[in-house]
Parts: structure tokens; C-alpha cells; sequence
């Protein structure tokens, strides 16, 4: 559905943008880019280095392989000690190595604009980003599930109750706009300060992606040891069934032993990834107090078209 409502919602914004572009092209506003006179050859080359084609896919493997163990080592006799778990943990940190190598040594154009990093303001914005997302995605994953075992609710009670989160923070975002607006701060109410949007979303998918990866693994980890603990059922197949099969975790009667088990199985594991959840805002909350604590009102906009 988001696949849907997404490019719907955004046309109408591209289409203005397109607009206003044409017309600041036909009133002179944007220069004409002169002819490259590059080759279609050429051309591939020169856009691989502006997009740091190499760099991307290093940092995309490097995380993909580093974070794929805390998913699969349930799935492993030996658990971390599988000589399969620590290949996936040596591939990915060289490449996130090679990737750091890459960035600050061989590449014309950065992925990511390591410069900016240096200001505390930035690092730490980046940081309270990746935390924002790693603490939602550590029980956020879940929550549905939870609400639907443990609550008794339906599919459609339960997103309501997951959906309302969203709007609650927007609305919270329209009033800490509102207080920037008319003190000038941003530091005591912990809002974003505008920076390059890709270092930000690179800190923000890594924290989602480490988030979900940190929820996978106590998922995966704790319930099926809480419902063997909760359930008396000697048979592991029929464990296996009711751990991974929301359906049949329903299909127990409201009120009886088998519901009430599972129950607590959920409440135990939902309790350790909210624990997780609050606990990573440590680094979030350390990290905006190495915020500068800047007049937002002191602040000009620069107008018209810059270079």
C-alpha cells in the first residue's frame, strides 16, 4: 500500500518542483549547462565516480554481512561458534573497512561528507538520528503481534494502535516547529538541525538496520525459550509450529492455559526489547548534549539561487 500512497502524495510536490524549474530556466535564473563532450563511455565513468558507486555498494555489503549473523545465529548448531557466523562477521567488517579506506584515500566524489562530521552539532544530530531509528526498530517490529496475543485484538484495532504513534509525533513536531519559531532554540526540545539530508539518512537506515536486527535476534532468541518454558508441550515440532505462525498463536481459546502461556511468552520478550528500546537512548540523549546550543532566529536564509 505505501508503494502506492508514496508516489501519489509525492507527485504533485515533483510536479511543482518541475514547474518552478522550467520557468527559472526560461527566465535565465539557472544557467544553461554548457555541452560535457563526453562519450557515452565517458559519461558512465564520470557519473560512477560523482555517485561513489563503489563506496555505496562497499558500505551496503559491508552492513549486510556484518548484521546477517545476529538473524541467523539461532538458525546454526553451533551458534556464534559456526565457522559460517564468523565469516559473515570478518567479510563484513573488511568491507566496511575497505570502505573507510576508499572514502578517505581513493574517492573523487564522498558518499559521505565526512567534513561536516567534525562539527559536534552534526556528529551529534547524525547520532540522535541513528538512535531515534535503532530504539523505534528494536520493538516497533513486534508491537502488532503483541497487541493482537497479548491484548486480544484484531488486525485492524492493532494498526490503529500502531498508526496512532505516527500521528502523535507529527503532531509533536508541529509544536516543537511552533517553539523553535518563537524562541529560537532547538537544543531543549531535541529537533534536528537542517543538515546535508544524505549524512543524516545514512546514520538513520544504519540505525534501522541495526535496530531490526538487535529486535530479530531477541525475538528469535527469547520467545521460543519462553514458550517452551510457559507450554506444556514436550513435542519441539509443535513449539516451532506456534512460535513461528501468529495463527496458531490465536487459534487458543481467550482465557485458556495454552492463551495464557503464550501470553506470557510475548510479555516477557516484548519487556526485554522495550528495555533494549529505552536503554539505546543513552547514546542519543550524551549525544545532544555535545549539541551547540545556536539562536536559530540569529540564523539568514540565504535567498535566491546559489551556486
Amino acid at each position: 500500500m505505501g508503494n502506492i500512497i508514496l508516489p501519489c502524495v509525492a507527485l504533485p510536490l515533483f510536479v511543482l518542483f518541475m514547474y518552478h524549474y522550467k520557468k527559472a530556466k526560461r527566465e535565465g535564473i539557472i544557467p544553461s549547462r554548457p555541452n560535457s563532450g563526453r562519450t557515452n563511455g565517458q559519461s558512465i565513468v564520470h557519473y560512477l565516480h560523482e555517485f561513489d558507486v563503489v563506496g555505496l555498494l562497499l558500505i551496503s555489503v559491508g552492513f549486510a554481512f556484518f548484521l546477517l549473523p545476529f538473524n541467523l545465529y539461532t538458525m546454526e548448531a553451533k551458534g556464534w561458534g559456526s565457522a559460517l557466523i564468523i565469516c559473515f562477521l570478518v567479510v563484513g567488517i573488511l568491507f566496511i573497512a575497505a570502505f573507510v579506506i576508499w572514502e578517505k584515500s581513493h574517492a573523487r566524489v564522498k558518499l559521505t561528507p565526512w567534513g561536516n562530521l567534525r562539527d559536534r552539532t552534526v556528529l551529534g544530530t547524525c547520532i540522535v538520528g541513528f538512535t531515534l531509528f535503532l530504539s523505534i526498530t528494536c520493538w516497533n517490529p513486534f508491537f502488532s503481534s503483541y497487541l493482537q496475543v497479548v491484548n486480544g485484538l484484531n488486525v485492524t484495532e492493532a494498526s490503529y494502535v500502531v498508526q496512532s504513534g505516527t500521528v502523535v509525533q507529527i503532531l509533536g513536531n508541529i509544536v516543537a516547529g511552533v517553539v523553535i519559531s518563537l524562541t529560537g532554540r532547538y537544543k531543549p526540545i531535541s529537533m534536528f538541525l537542517a543538515l546535508p539530508l544524505a549524512l543524516l539518512n545514512l546514520f538513520c537506515y544504519i540505525g534501522t538496520a541495526v535496530g531490526f536486527t538487535i529486535s530479530s535476534a531477541i525475538w528469535q532468541g527469547t520467545l521460543p525459550k519462553k514458550l517452551a518454558l510457559q507450554l506444556p508441550i514436550e513435542d519441539p515440532k509443535c513449539l516451532e509450529t506456534i512460535f513461528s505462525s501468529i495463527e496458531e498463536q490465536l487459534a487458543h481459546e481467550w482465557g485458556s492455559p495454552g492463551c495464557v502461556a503464550i501470553q506470557h511468552a510475548y510479555a516477557d520478550t516484548s519487556q526485554l526489547l522495550l528495555i533494549t528500546g529505552v536503554a539505546v537512548w543513552i547514546i542519543g540523549l550524551m549525544a545532544m548534549l555535545a549539541w551547540k546550543n545556536m539562536n536559530m532566529k540569529g540564523v539568514k536564509q540565504n535567498k535566491g539561487f546559489v551556486v
